[in-house]
């Protein structure tokens, strides 16, 4: 059979052995990133990094998990700490999920209400020293999103901001994954337009985030 790798590809088999005792994301991603790549990173200080006998690849993971910066690739610009900024002309792809025009295999959606939406939003202000700044709000017992920003010093302006960001989230319509064929071509940063021909009030447009 036939596997299909991309830029991870590289991201994988580039080793990293590094000690920072106060790095910014970008000059972290500027020094291990294979040279044939560009960043576009969050203006943002990680604090003291130490990365031991490990990858590029293991390295992102690590900075989602440990960070909440999630980290994607634009053509050969890997993307890092900035959400949605890869499809600025909003390209749509459409997939009807039944009927005469169905093209989607298999799907696990389930339609939710915002009453339906329990979620609390963690968010995190990076500051220049490495130091942070963190709040929560939303439902205590809800599914987690860590959001971050940089230097917010201000503790009421990051709740704000957190609420914001709670209230976008809690939205109506569908939540989960499609399986589809090849055609039509879709990646990351895609808008899906989903069509649901026999609830008509559940048609509606999703950023695609894998």
């Amino acid at each position: 059979f036939l596997k299909c790798e991309d830029n991870m590809y590289w991201l994988k088999r580039t080793s990293v052995n590094k000690y920072y005792k106060n790095v910014k994301l970008a000059d972290l991603l500027k020094d291990i990133l294979p040279s044939q790549f560009k960043i576009n990173a969050m203006d943002v200080s990680l604090g003291t990094i130490k990365l031991v006998r490990t990858t590029v690849a293991a390295t992102l993971l690590m900075l989602k998990d440990k960070y909440g910066l999630y980290s994607y690739f634009v053509e050969d610009t890997l993307v890092s700490g900035k959400i949605y900024e890869d499809n600025p002309n909003t390209e749509v792809v459409k997939y009807a999920i039944n009927g005469q025009n169905k093209n989607v295999i298999k799907n696990d959606l389930k339609y939710r209400t915002k009453e339906d939406a329990s979620i609390k939003v963690r968010m995190v202000s990076y500051q220049h020293d490495g130091t942070n700044i963190e709040v929560t709000v939303g439902d205590p017992e809800g599914q987690e999103q860590k959001l971050i920003c940089a230097n917010v010093t201000d503790k009421a302006a990051l709740i704000l901001l957190a609420q914001k960001a709670l209230d976008r989230l809690k939205v109506e319509g569908f939540a989960g994954s499609i399986t589809t064929f090849a055609v039509p071509f879709v990646k990351h940063g895609y808008t899906a337009s989903l069509i649901d021909t026999e609830e008509a009030d559940d048609t509606g447009d999703y950023y695609i985030d894998s």
